[in-house]
């Protein structure tokens, strides 16, 4: 299983539909369906904070929930 480290631009190009990257995100991911995402507790944070200010709370839980569950979640301490 391949690993990939995941950016915020990268998570919301997946999940937005409206967003420039979004085919090419979702293409490449479904294209390596055994990737396993790999993602930054930093990142997680911008990443529901930004659905939940531009699309809605509802989708931004469902998102974090599904990174959390789905995929590899690294929790990052104030020394790193």
């Amino acid at each position: 299983m391949t690993e990939v480290l995941v950016d915020t631009s990268a998570l919301i190009a997946f999940f937005v539909g409206s967003e420039k990257h979004h085919l090419a995100v979702k293409n490449y991911f479904l294209s390596n369906p055994d990737s396993k995402w790999v993602i930054l507790s930093t990142v997680f944070d911008e990443t529901v904070t930004w659905l939940r200010v531009k699309i809605s709370i509802r989708d931004s839980i469902a998102v974090g929930r599904l990174l959390r569950q789905e995929h590899r979640y690294v929790a990052l301490s104030e020394a790193e």
